[in-house]
């Protein structure tokens, strides 16, 4: 390329010129190109968003079975005296969180 009195001109052998059908395919190979990468960018933010289950994710719930501790005792009367934030050495408002006891 080359400017001519201050204004731009194209060089010899430029780009080819591209028909309207040419330039039609171009334009969906874009779109589908663009729908595919739209596609698996939320199926990654999909699987992130299932990684972080526990850490406050959206829709992450304490109840999980992924996050349930069963204690075994031998007897009701130490089922009774079971203190849970004592056995798991945090405070009694920490155990509810599923992160950072």
């Amino acid at each position: 390329s080359r400017t001519s009195n201050g204004v731009h001109v194209s060089g010899v052998g430029g780009a080819p010129k591209r028909s309207e059908s040419e330039l039609l395919l171009l334009r969906t190979q874009d779109e589908r190109y663009l729908r595919s990468r739209a596609l698996n960018d939320n199926k990654r933010a999909r699987q992130i968003r299932e990684g972080l289950s526990g850490v406050n994710a959206p829709g992450a719930s304490s109840t999980n079975a992924a996050n349930k501790h069963t204690i075994f005792v031998d007897s009701e009367k130490q089922l009774k005296q079971f203190d849970a934030a004592a056995h798991f050495q945090t405070t009694k408002a920490a155990l509810t969180r599923t992160h950072n006891r």
